[in-house]
């Protein structure tokens, strides 16, 4: 299940749906908080994507 949240995620930040993709990468951390081998891959997607809608917002 984590490979594809993970796949999912990578998907729709390929077409530039940030705030969707967020979504996800918390829901797959809420999941498998204690057991997952992808967490810390997790929160580093977060923590990029919540970067660029930052200065995407700040672009505007």
């Amino acid at each position: 299940m984590d490979k594809a949240f993970l796949g999912y995620q990578c998907f729709i930040t390929g077409k530039k749906k940030f705030k969707r993709a967020i979504e996800y990468i918390e829901k797959a951390i809420k999941l498998n908080q204690e057991k997952s081998k992808y967490w810390k891959i997790y929160l580093n997607c977060l923590s990029k994507l919540q970067q660029k809608i930052t200065s995407l917002t700040l672009e505007f």
